[in-house]
């Protein structure tokens, strides 16, 4: 039965390992600043400390850098994992439990992102439409 889904264990660390690779690749682009508003933006994210309580002042670059690298680190180690668990052939109970632990990691995150995602969108799309209506007929909404 394991010999059926090998390829795709195989095919899910590959991805795991470019995944790690082209969201590292953020770490060295430096960002493309189109106009005033964005330098300003961008300023802001790097320089601006908040004070967070107890003694933590960091800029919201910082917080976004390190938890960057932390998915980045963990796609390393669930590919890692699973590749070395599939070179020493181990039984089929424990690649079936690492493969459901790996994807309960990932599909939470994923979960929450798309419903993040998808309530901004259409936030946006709904104050799009309104500004839209107030353009058109003059009037406050």
């Amino acid at each position: 039965m394991l010999r059926r889904y090998t390829f795709w264990l195989w095919a899910a660390v590959v991805f795991l390992f470019l995944t790690a690779i082209f969201h590292s690749l953020s770490f060295v682009v430096t960002p493309d600043l189109n106009n005033e508003t964005e330098r300003q933006i961008h300023e802001l994210i790097t320089t601006y400390r908040a004070d967070m309580g107890a003694g933590f002042n960091r800029s919201f670059s910082d917080l976004f850098v390190a938890l960057s690298s932390c998915f980045t680190f963990i796609c390393l180690l669930a590919g890692s994992i699973t590749a070395y668990l599939l070179r020493k052939k181990v039984s089929v109970d424990i690649l079936k439990g690492i493969t459901l632990i790996t994807l309960i990691v990932f599909g939470c995150p994923f979960c929450s992102d798309v419903l993040l995602y998808l309530s901004a969108a259409d936030h946006l799309h709904r104050s799009d439409l309104r500004d839209s209506r107030s353009r058109i007929c003059d009037v406050e909404v």
